[in-house]
């Protein structure tokens, strides 16, 4: 799992610049005015961005949830926002997120996300059978989606408007600002606790009759993710879930070495990219679905090689990787 360590650790780094900006811009009151902003325009996009800046506020975390509630009823087939109020209800004592994962569910039923809520609270005399129940739901859909491209795409001019002053357009520096501090907050928010999952396919849960098979279909539909963060988690599952030297746990074996090599590359690419022409960097995020194809459309572009040499071996120590 260290792969995916090294993934949380990375998508921290791009929150704190976020809540940076955030923070520096709630300092000189214009975070509230941005609020305002957003929410006066009314739209399904600008109510989730107007969510998105009040989340970061923990005493404004209930009327954050209210706005994304609100978006939804401007937008209610938007997968990606429902899998938003989704996260923003998980943590919170006083929220079911019950509604919003079934929800999900009818919206996109090839999507595995919308069943791992059950897994996490899964209690009592029929954990088990809920936790199966769960895991053969995540692998009969086949995929893991959180809507992480579409999200920073739609949202994060949304956040460049409100925080403009003036008449004009919004200006390069703008954009790049609001698309540092809505991929941070959005970051933060959308990635799961797939902690639940993994345990429940480790040690002693592994001893449950059929759990083996369920948890190698449900650990195949995370690697078949729309972000780097699953396909991570869904790869190491696959190689740890395989038989030894079987054909399933050597391919996964060398996913994970390409995965590293392009999350390696193309974070030094995005990062320029991004910084460079922010306006260009969404149109390559509406265009692809997948945070991965978004990495590998860059990496052509810089014409680097999309998969590593025989001899390449990561620049990062074994324990970071």
């Amino acid at each position: 799992m260290e792969s995916v360590r090294r993934i949380r650790i990375m998508a921290g780094i791009v929150v704190v610049l976020g809540c940076q900006l955030a923070s520096a811009a709630d300092d000189t009151q214009l975070n509230a005015r941005a609020v305002s902003r957003l929410i006066a325009k009314g739209s399904a996009d600008s109510l989730a961005a107007a969510a998105l800046l009040q989340y970061l506020h923990t005493s404004a975390r209930s009327e954050s949830r209210a706005l994304l509630a609100r978006a939804l009823e401007v937008e209610p087939e938007r997968k990606d926002l429902t899998w938003l109020a989704y996260q923003l209800c998980s943590d919170v004592p006083d929220c079911d997120p019950k509604p919003y994962s079934e929800r999900l569910r009818q919206l996109d039923p090839t999507n595995g996300a919308a069943w791992i809520g059950d897994i996490r609270y899964a209690a009592g005399p029929q954990r088990a059978a809920a936790v199966d129940v769960a895991l053969t739901n995540i692998g009969t859909a086949g995929a893991f989606r959180l809507y992480f491209n579409p999200l920073i795409a739609s949202l994060s001019p949304e956040v460049a408007a409100a925080r403009h002053n003036g008449s004009g357009k919004v200006s390069r520096s703008e954009l790049r600002q609001a698309l540092i501090e809505t991929t941070g907050i959005t970051t933060a928010v959308i990635l799961p606790a797939l902690q639940f999952t993994t345990r429940a396919c480790k040690d002693a849960e592994l001893q449950v009759a059929g759990r083996l098979e369920k948890c190698r279909g449900a650990a195949r539909a995370l690697a078949n993710a729309d972000t780097y963060f699953g396909e991570a988690v869904g790869l190491s599952l696959v190689q740890r879930l395989a038989p030894a030297e079987s054909a399933e746990g050597r391919a996964a074996t060398e996913q994970r070495r390409v995965l590293q090599y392009r999350m390696e590359k193309a974070s030094r690419v995005s990062l320029s990219s991004s910084m460079r022409s922010p306006a260009d960097y969404l149109q390559v995020l509406r265009a692809h679905e997948r945070e991965q194809d978004v990495s590998l459309a860059l990496l052509q572009q810089a014409h680097i090689a999309l998969d590593p040499p025989a001899s390449w071996v990561s620049s990062l120590p074994p324990h970071a990787r």
